[in-house]
């Protein structure tokens, strides 16, 4: 798939190197995501699942519930649609665990090939996702350049949904005559915007409520005042800067 990406971007058709089914596996057993590896994440979150079930069982008993409040407790209630219990926020964190593996799986699978084309591939665009539930960091990463062997990656956090895609070298680079590709566009949850839009110039664009729901209000204030980007609420190391650091750059 990201050599069909690459290929995209491409007037004419170029021989790209791909990676073998052996080295996918490999990475996707043995490459840490953001410190440990796939199958740590899933133990894990087992040992967690347990935890918070035998807690309940104890909280039941100490309350002197009898079975059927303790597996309401658990499950949660129909009311609810069982949306309530304790199982139903363990299918939330499987779903978080899911998206955060397969998302480090596919970037590193997607930095590898990225590397394996470095004479077509000349750096890698972070790309985040255009609503206000993106992190203040990825927020602050969207639409940079990196280099194929430096800069931050996907995943940043539990739950991340953000990827890259390849920038390659122009066709004058390439040594064609071609002209430039004309932009293209991306989404965002309000619809479609040019790609070259940044998440700072989409959050720009929205209303006061998707703006203080995605900074916080006094952060949304700041921004709004034009003095502070949403670059500025991120150090060079990716630390977010607290309300007090921030206004003493105001």
């Amino acid at each position: 798939w990201d050599a069909a990406v690459i290929e995209k971007s491409l007037p004419v058709k170029i021989a790209l190197t791909t990676l073998s089914v052996p080295t996918i596996k490999e990475m996707v057993v043995n490459r840490p995501i953001d410190g440990r590896l796939v199958r740590e994440w899933f133990e894990e979150l087992g040992q967690a699942q347990a935890i918070k079930v035998n807690q309940q069982i104890m909280i039941g008993v100490a309350e002197g519930e009898g079975i059927d409040e303790m597996v309401r407790r658990i499950r949660g209630t129909a009311k609810n649609r069982y949306r309530d219990g304790i199982l139903a926020r363990s299918r939330r964190e499987i779903e978080s665990v899911v998206r955060t593996s397969v998302s480090g799986v596919v970037n590193n699978v997607r930095q590898a090939t990225y590397r394996a084309n470095a004479d077509v591939v000349k750096a890698v665009q972070w790309v985040s996702t255009l609503d206000y539930r993106t992190c203040e960091v990825c927020a602050a990463y969207d639409g940079q350049v990196f280099g194929l062997h430096d800069g931050p990656r996907p995943p940043q956090h539990y739950g991340c949904r953000c990827t890259t895609v390849p920038v390659c070298k122009s066709w004058k680079e390439l040594g064609f005559g071609f002209k430039e590709m004309p932009a293209s566009e991306r989404a965002a949850m309000n619809g479609r915007v040019a790609d070259k839009v940044t998440y700072g110039q989409w959050l720009k664009g929205q209303g006061r409520q998707t703006q203080e729901v995605a900074l916080g209000k006094r952060k949304a204030q700041l921004f709004r005042s034009g003095k502070l980007g949403v670059r500025d609420f991120v150090d060079d190391r990716g630390r977010i800067l607290t309300l007090k650091e921030l206004e003493a750059l105001d």
